[in-house]
């Protein structure tokens, strides 16, 4: 209906002109081309010749006949030239064609001699403008490539693939050449001849490297110089591959942390902060669920084992609107087979820990498999540890994942996805720690037509945390401590692309949270304990969201975004009322109301607008500009620096205001040397309102009164972060300095609301200086030799000043909070790998990964405290005196055997 306006809205001149020239282009294609069986039969009955070849090599290919006028080897050099395929010859009598390399043609393009045709021939000319659209895959397993880049050099016209590797290119009808790239893989042309609306499907293949030379020749692309996202982090499965190693094997949340802006507490602590955020302001979801807790052995090594992991993306700023839930950063963790029509089994031994992983293709390959599987061996571990606690310790940890996935038609595909972790801490012999995680969730992916595209998921997430103590010589006061967060959700999404560099994303996201704050138990029937349960807590969140992102000119570029969340409180629970002319105590408690199972106790909501700009200065360099506002309705409460699993989640509620977010970031970016080298200069501020902290002397777990143990404070983030990497060669690898602040101020009335009498201090979070040093020096084809040199300010600390006796004690009096700072942290890790072989047939393949962390045995400190000594002559007749703990104080060797076949 569209075309037939068109064509009444030309002038008649026009008009005739364009059915003339489709005519003639239709008579043309009936008289002058044919298929390629058509050709082969009259070549072996005019040479007596036999040709051999898979017939959908090419289906979709058709050949000017005047082909046959040129002598036979004339007509063989032409066909490998149009063809690139090879023609092995027997006998002069049978002729072999074989692929030079993997071809995919899709079905809606006729490829003419060279050029790949869009759009009906016989319509050729009708049209002054048409568009080209499609995927953009990875050539090797079918997986979309999001970010890749399309473009037309001669009109200066280019897009990029979004999400789900889908593009929208428009142009003036004739014959163009367009130009793929994508990081990480070669870059390649396509000549087309664009004819109408059509589409075409396009694959890249990752970079190769040549057999007689050990550098990688491809050319990096210039995504982080023409994309508008900023302050992110993109690692395809190749990608990871290149990841520095921690104790053996790739560690994703490790190697994160090692970005720009990204820092953690120390060597071991669970999470990671960004941009002077907590550890629960970062949403890390894998298959859009989100992951409570992240870590293995309170923060050794992360819960994601790296085996099939198919990309993954860390955003710091410029979030799109489709995001919430969390106020610093977004990590996006995907699965995926690496080739879906191939099975694939791999794995690896080391010192800690061994793992699996199975990938197979299931009912003619509609279906793909992949699941994975790790568990420890890590006690030897603790006995090496310099504590005489830890050395009486034990640990385990397993954890699992399986994604299925299923193609019901071409427009539409399920996929099924289930991970489960567990951790088992015995410290010493009387206390253990025990958590897990289990997630799960389901997505429908459908496309209406080649403009609307719909993606359906629902998922769950179950974060459970079990805590116990018990003493033989002590059994009254045995007991356990039970606390879990149960997350369940439900996201609609649609994907729109009205014209070319335009997409509209909208959609609808709930959330429902049930958590479980605390239940203590007895253990065992001598145990004095009493039972005791705190409230369960219920909330209900949804979001709205609209996404616009469309281009002005050649040089900037626009992603508008705006969500509007709504949150609920909800029963049954028990609110209390303070007295308002004290501070909110247990004392001032004046009333109490009950709310009913599901009964709405309070709102909020709120607008969160979003926004990122582009500006192209040339296609080597670049400005960007983002601001986004997000509110955070859940809280991880802890009266500790460092994030564990025993900290209680806590919701928003009457006496609880939401956090409220707003992230502002401008960089500039810069690639070298034919994209081999990029550069970046990005400055952030962030204000944060209604941050929790607690007061001195809270309490956190079992505490009925919460909410009072709480203050709200206001935070101040800022800071400038410089980037450099070098993508290809021998040597690889990145260097980034963050300069950086995390500030925070209390604004109570009552002594008892104010921390430092309300005046500005350092957040637990605070570490102005962080330098990263990370290379990767292949050596030979398979030797290659990894390093990583981390330096950071100390994170501040609150230390005990004076001490003084009263009535025979003898008592302590701290600091202003985070007055202080341990010793600043520095570490030098290094790894050397013997990669798998390079020989294809080969079927078992195996590899070597040396490593050792702390390599010149830095003992960091982990945490400063006073403990109690006994009173003796040898400690000068103190009570107290000063400890540093550290975890790892000399250099830790690991070994890893990695296989697959």
């Amino acid at each position: 209906m569209f075309k037939n306006l068109f064509l009444k809205g030309l002038p008649a001149g026009l008009f005739f002109l364009s059915i003339f020239q489709s005519v003639f282009s239709q008579t043309e294609r009936q008289s002058t081309y044919m298929t390629f069986d058509q050709l082969t039969g009259q070549l072996e009955n005019k040479y007596q010749v036999q040709f051999c070849y898979k017939p959908e090599w090419f289906e979709m290919q058709l050949f000017n006949s005047a082909i046959l006028r040129l002598s036979f080897i004339e007509t063989l050099n032409r066909l490998k030239t149009e063809t690139d395929f090879s023609i092995f010859t027997f006998d002069s009598i049978l002729y072999v064609f074989v692929p030079l390399k993997p071809e995919y043609e899709p079905p809606s393009a006729v490829k003419y001699s060279d050029a790949v045709v869009i759009g009906n021939p016989a319509e050729y000319g009708k049209y002054s403008k048409a568009t080209v659209q499609g995927r953009i895959l990875n050539g090797t397993n079918g997986n979309p490539l999001p970010g890749a880049s399309i473009f037309i050099d001669r009109l200066k016209l280019g897009v990029n693939s979004d999400s789900k590797g889908y593009y929208h290119l428009q142009a003036p009808v004739g014959e163009h050449i367009i130009r793929l790239s994508f990081m990480g893989y070669d870059e390649t042309t396509q000549k087309i001849r664009l004819a109408g609306n059509g589409t075409l499907d396009l694959k890249l293949y990752e970079k190769s490297i040549k057999l007689g030379e050990v550098t990688i020749t491809a050319e990096r692309p210039e995504i982080n110089i023409s994309g508008t996202q900023m302050s992110y982090v993109r690692l395809d499965s190749r990608s990871i591959k290149e990841l520095p190693v921690s104790a053996g094997v790739k560690d994703i949340i490790k190697s994160i942390a090692l970005m720009p802006g990204v820092q953690t507490i120390g060597e071991f602590g669970t999470g990671f902060n960004v941009r002077g955020g907590s550890a629960d302001q970062n949403l890390i979801l894998l298959e859009d669920v989100p992951l409570f807790n992240s870590s293995h052995l309170f923060g050794f090594t992360s819960v994601v084992n790296s085996d099939g992991i198919s990309n993954v993306t860390l955003i710091k700023a410029g979030i799109s609107a489709k995001y919430g839930e969390r106020a610093s950063s977004l990590l996006d963790i995907r699965f995926g087979a690496y080739d879906p029509g191939k099975k694939i089994i791999k794995g690896g031994i080391g010192l800690i820990d061994s793992r699996l992983y199975l990938e197979t293709p299931l009912l003619n390959k509609k279906m793909s498999l992949l699941v994975s599987a790790r568990g420890s061996y890590s006690d030897w571990l603790l006995h090496e540890m310099p504590d005489v606690d830890l050395m009486n310790s034990s640990a385990h940890f397993y954890d699992a994942n399986a994604l299925l996935a299923y193609n019901l038609s071409a427009s539409s595909k399920i996929s099924l996805f289930g991970y489960l972790s567990n951790d088992q801490f015995g410290f010493t012999k009387n206390k253990s720690y025990r958590y897990n995680n289990l997630l799960a969730s389901v997505k429908w992916k459908h496309s209406f037509n080649n403009a609307l595209y719909f993606n359906l998921v629902a998922g769950l997430s179950n974060y459970k945390y079990q805590m116990s103590e018990s003493d033989t010589l002590r059994q009254w006061e045995s007991y356990r401590i039970n606390s879990s967060i149960f997350y369940k959700n439900l996201k609609l999404n649609f994907s729109w692309f009205p014209v070319d560099n335009h997409t509209v994303e909208f959609g609808a996201n709930g959330v429902l949270y049930t958590i479980s704050p605390g239940e203590q138990y007895p253990l065992g029937i001598e145990s004095e304990i009493q039972s005791l349960a705190m409230p369960q807590e219920k909330a209900a969140e949804y979001a709205f969201y609209i996404t616009d992102n469309f281009t002005i000119s050649p040089e900037l570029h626009v992603d508008f975004g705006l969500r509007y969340s709504l949150y609920s409180y909800l029963g049954p629970s028990k609110v209390y009322t303070f007295r308002a002319d004290l501070p909110e105590t247990r004392q001032s408690i004046i009333d109490s109301a009950i709310y009913a199972n599901n009964e709405i106790v309070c709102s909020y909501s709120g607008l969160e607008p979003r926004i990122a700009l582009r500006y192209s200065i040339s296609n080597k360099n670049s400005v960007k500009i983002s601001y986004n506002r997000i509110h955070q309705y859940i809280n991880l409460v802890s009266n500790t620096a460092i994030m564990t699993p025993s900290d209680v989640w806590k919701l928003s509620s009457p006496n609880i205001r939401p956090l409220r977010c707003d992230h502002y970031a401008i960089g500039y970016f810069q690639n070298f040397r034919n994209n081999t080298i990029e550069s970046s200069v990005e400055l952030y501020y962030k204000s944060l309102r209604n941050a929790i902290d607690y007061k001195n002397g809270a309490r956190i777990l079992l505490n009925p009164y919460l909410e009072t143990d709480l203050l709200s404070v206001k935070g101040n983030s800022f800071g400038v972060e410089l980037y450099v990497k070098k993508n290809s060669g021998r040597l690889t690898g990145w260097t980034s300095y963050t300069f950086s602040r995390s500030l925070q101020r209390t604004t109570g009335i009552y002594d008892v609301e104010k921390i430092n009498n309300n005046q500005i201090f350092a957040s637990s979070f605070d570490r102005p200086n962080n330098l990263i040093v990370n290379i990767n020096y292949h050596i030979s084809r398979r030797w290659r030799f990894g390093g990583t040199f981390t330096y950071s300010t100390g994170r501040p600390v609150t230390l005990p000043e004076y001490k003084f006796d009263y009535q025979g004690y003898q008592l302590l009096c701290y600091s202003d909070r985070n007055k202080y700072r341990l010793p600043d942290y520095h570490r030098l890790d290094v790894s050397i790998s013997y990669d798998e072989s390079l020989k294809i047939r080969k079927k078992w393949k195996g590899s070597w990964i040396f490593s050792v962390i702390n390599l010149y045995g830095r003992k960091n400190a982990y945490s400063v405290f006073y403990k109690k000594e006994e009173h003796m002559v040898s400690n000068h007749y103190r009570l107290y005196d000063t400890y540093m703990l550290y975890i790892i104080g000399r250099p830790f060797p690991s070994l890893t055997y990695n296989f697959s076949f």
